[in-house]
């Protein structure tokens, strides 16, 4: 007779099975659907098949009424099983860092992926590791249920089981020698045990030793093997989940990262009851500020594709999600936007945004957003020709750190901000990029983006290549620090015609020095800011890449009141961005645009000088 003792490593060839097939299938109200099957055909079934076996094998209880029910893949668990096969097929492993929104079943999932493991293999090694007692009991007792519903003939051996422990075994060494473990973040006893399967839960609330703790728990599997995902709510900006979280959404490790934002969860709907109650919910869209005001409006439709291979997914939002999120904001965030943004996000950056007042109109941004994409990719070749004149080349180029989105116009005028850095890397932080971005001076519509780590005398290169390119663009490049080298650069090496300066007078106010590029002051730094805001909250610009728009996002005012990058964020972006716009409005475009369409003329003062007249000050 075969039992689940009789399984090594998953190992089933030459099985057969006793015949036993009754004692395999669920019964009464809610049981699933499908043939009855043998030991051995289950087994088989559950490697071949996983997402059906949860739905065969497990049950737990339904949210509200805690009636048991079988473990049917929702909306959000089906998009993150493909991701997490897509994974193993293609790297023999798994290593994900997901971030959710509230009881969307996404810890279930992990919870019935590492258990099912435990089931159809030997020797393993689980843990679950949560950031409260609590939380941690929750979660261990969902195990412990699907232990107990398990059929019969399906149940391994129990050698051992506790509050904190499940061991799979019998006395002499035999069976399954599989342990599932717990533990609430800062225990010490796990960190020397050898994991094949890592949950780590909540990770956003694990504190300040999260870090350390997590770092410790990661080495515990070996390296190219077994299974780690980390989920968790987002908790404000900072912190390791955060990090973790945009480290993998930006390729920087192994890790992989998942975003779910709420309408992909089946459950976030709520209905009408009359046809004429959906009408005037549509017809007020928009209208109530504690619901976002403009952001409702432009949530509506909004798509977003998850997935991965053929198993893609496409959700949409509907006024039946809008409906549910009212519901949601007014009844169980008790009136606070931003605790529904955090537990229920629309994007990664919303979600972590919540402890902080975002700079740019949110709204604006998000419909942004939705329409953008990457430039077409160039790279910036430098040679010298038969009389040693220095030539520029743009050549396509898959990896180019130069984006065009729109080639440059005859006779058109375009201006460059630049903001410089220095290329090297500080601490743990990563190096700010050196970034250019182009905006043509009459719509101010973003037309390239030039973002790289390179030497400041290297940059004054791409510099002239890329203002060549775009008729002889006006260049606003910040002069502070090694951005002075890259000025100079520009003037004397590269004798670059239109490099914006500025008058600077002494300290009484009578005399004046011509200052390339521009000085970013505690003066200087809230105009140009003020006048990127105002651009974005008229929608009088237009940004196309989503580099830029993820730091707009990510850019807030932290509790002193300083605007500023997020803690572990990027600002080249905006201030290149807004540099570009300060030479819009301080050097106008020729009189013959202004009445073309989309111009903004007439939002600059054409009597102005082109550049500050300042006293020289303190930096920032």
């Amino acid at each position: 007779m075969i039992t689940a003792d009789n399984l090594a490593n998953g190992r089933i060839d030459g099985l057969q099975g006793d015949g036993s097939k009754e004692s395999l299938i669920f019964e009464g109200e809610g049981a699933t659907a499908g043939p009855p099957m043998d030991l051995a055909d289950l087994i088989r079934f559950c490697w071949s098949q996983p997402a059906a076996a949860f739905e065969r094998l497990f049950r737990i209880e339904a949210f509200g009424s805690g009636e048991l029910i079988p473990l049917r893949l929702n909306s959000v668990q089906r998009v993150l099983h493909a991701r997490v096969e897509d994974q193993l097929a293609r790297q023999g492993y798994v290593r994900r860092v997901v971030l959710k929104p509230r009881r969307s079943g996404l810890s279930t999932y992990v919870i019935a992926r590492f258990f099912l493991a435990s089931l159809i293999r030997s020797n393993q090694r689980i843990l679950l590791v949560a950031n409260s007692e609590e939380t941690t009991r929750t979660l261990f007792n969902m195990v412990r249920l699907m232990e107990s519903q398990l059929p019969a003939a399906f149940k391994p051996s129990k050698l051992y089981g506790n509050k904190g422990e499940l061991q799979w075994g019998t006395v002499e060494g035999g069976g399954r020698n599989t342990r599932y473990r717990l533990a609430t973040v800062g225990g010490s006893d796990v960190v020397g045990d050898q994991i094949n399967f890592l949950h780590l839960s909540e990770v956003s609330r694990w504190g300040n030793g999260a870090a350390d703790y997590c770092g410790a728990l990661m080495r515990t599997t070996k390296v190219g093997h077994g299974e780690q995902i980390m989920e968790s709510t987002a908790n404000g900006v900072g912190g390791h989940f955060y990090n973790s979280y945009w480290q993998a959404a930006e390729g920087k490790n192994a890790w992989e990262a998942d975003f779910f934002p709420w309408w992909s969860f089946s459950d976030y709907v709520r209905p009408f009851r009359r046809e004429e109650d959906r009408e005037a919910f549509k017809a007020s869209l928009g209208t109530l500020e504690k619901y976002g005001g403009e952001e409702e409006a432009a949530l509506l439709g909004q798509t977003y594709k998850m997935g991965a291979g053929d198993t893609e997914e496409v959700f949409s939002v509907s006024l039946e999600h809008l409906h549910w999120r009212r519901s949601c904001i007014s009844d169980v965030c008790q009136g606070e936007l931003d605790q529904f943004h955090q537990d229920y996000p629309s994007s990664p950056e919303e979600s972590f945004l919540s402890s902080s007042r975002s700079v740019f109109r949110r709204s604006v941004l998000v419909n942004w957003q939705a329409q953008a994409r990457e430039g077409e990719p160039y790279g910036i070749e430098q040679t010298l020709n038969a009389i040693q004149e220095i030539r520029f080349n743009l050549l396509p180029e898959p990896l180019g750190p130069l984006k065009v989105h729109a080639p440059p116009v005859y006779d058109r005028e375009y201006r460059i901000g630049c903001d410089v850095a220095e290329g090297i890397l500080t601490g743990r932080r990563d190096a700010d990029y050196s970034v250019a971005v182009v905006l043509d001076a009459v719509t101010y519509e973003e037309v390239a983006c030039l973002r790289l780590r390179c030497d400041p005398d290297e940059l004054a290169g791409h510099l002239t290549a890329l203002g060549r390119f775009y008729n002889q663009a006006w260049l606003v490049v910040e002069r502070n620090n090694h951005g002075l080298v890259t000025v100079r650069r520009l003037s004397d090496y590269y004798r670059y015609p239109n490099i914006y300066a500025e008058r600077v007078l002494d300290e009484r106010g009578q005399r004046s020095t011509r200052k390339l590029g521009f000085l970013t002051t505690k003066r200087t730094r809230p105009q140009i800011l003020g006048f990127l805001k105002e651009c974005v909250r008229e929608e009088w610009l237009r940004v196309r890449s989503p580099v830029i728009l993820q730091e707009m996002l990510r850019f807030v005012v932290d509790p002193n009141g300083k605007e500023q990058a997020q803690e572990g964020a990027h600002d080249d972006t905006v201030m290149a961005l807004a540099l570009a716009l300060h030479g819009c409005q301080q050097i106008p475009p020729s009189s013959r645009f202004a009445q073309m369409p989309g111009a903004h003329y007439l939002a600059y003062d054409a009597t102005r000088s082109r550049g500050f007249s300042a006293v020289e000050e303190e930096v920032v």
